[in-house]
């Protein structure tokens, strides 16, 4: 007869409620939504790098250069060719610096505007200054400057006034200008030189230069001879000529010529009434020696 070992296994019974059925029915729904939507969703794109085509079709299209930096700074990311071969043709495509800067480092801050210049007011230039003296008189030549000649005072003495009017008219008259000393303070030579600087509204050519003769303590030159003919002014035996150049407004440089040894002056115009013998003139005189 046969024998049968036979095992017995003891079987450990846990209590289950229902409550654990309805967690663990939960945890299993969930798990499988998970996997769901992990197999069903897509991975999103990787974002699209801004290279150099894209910087030029922004220049062609006629965006600003301020928008397209905007733009670059902008970009998530960028793959620009910024090797020597890259910029180079960026150059020759007309890409301003200023936009192959932020190419080169987006991040960089823009440079900073030169400081404005300062803006000074040009000083205006200084008035030009006259070689020649500018106040109303008659200068003599002292080297490279001009001495001032003081004026003289001119008296008027009339001659032969009886003849004159005892013979209606016919027999001559006239009128000396006297001038106090017998020898004027300033001497000069020949050629000699002059400048002379005349009030407003006067010119050179209504001076006289006088020839004068020495008599007793003054110096005397004819001024009017009248009667006869007619009446004349600086007669010939009195009047010499002089040459004149003007070099400034009312300003004249005079040279005189050829005079002999003696007293002279440059009669002023407009001193007194010599045909009458009233009033008093004014001279600038001078001698040669």
């Amino acid at each position: 007869m046969k024998t049968y070992t036979v095992v017995l296994s003891t079987l450990l019974l846990v209590p289950v409620t229902a409550d654990d059925v309805a967690a663990q029915a939960r945890a299993s729904r969930a798990a499988s939504s998970r996997n769901a939507a992990a197999v069903a969703a897509p991975a999103p794109p990787a974002p699209k790098l801004m290279n150099n085509d894209d910087v030029l079709g922004m220049i062609t299209a006629g965006l600003d250069e301020e928008v397209i930096v905007a733009a670059i700074r902008k970009a998530p990311g960028n793959a620009f060719d910024i090797s020597a071969t890259g910029l180079v043709a960026l150059k020759k495509a007309g890409v301003s610096t200023g936009i192959v800067r932020v190419m080169i480092d987006p991040t960089a801050p823009p440079p900073t505007p030169p400081a404005a210049a300062a803006v000074v007011a040009a000083a205006p230039p200084p008035p030009a200054v006259s070689p020649y003296p500018t106040e109303t008189g008659m200068y003599l030549r002292s080297g490279d400057s001009w001495k001032d000649v003081e004026p003289e005072l001119v008296n008027w003495k009339t001659g032969g006034m009886l003849k004159f009017i005892a013979s209606g008219g016919f027999a001559s008259a006239h009128t000396n200008g006297t001038v106090s000393g017998p020898h004027s303070a300033y001497t000069v030579g020949m050629p000699g030189e002059f400048l002379m600087v005349t009030p407003e509204g006067t010119g050179i050519t209504e001076y006289q230069l006088l020839d004068m003769w020495e008599k007793d303590s003054r110096r005397e030159f004819r001024a009017w001879k009248f009667g006869g003919l007619g009446a004349s002014s600086g007669t010939g035996e009195s009047l010499r000529e002089f040459k004149y150049e003007k070099v400034a407004s009312r300003t004249y440089l005079v040279k005189v010529e050829g005079l002999k040894l003696g007293e002279f002056g440059f009669l002023a115009p407009g001193g007194g009434a010599p045909l009458s013998g009233s009033g008093a003139g004014k001279i600038y005189t001078f001698n040669i020696k």
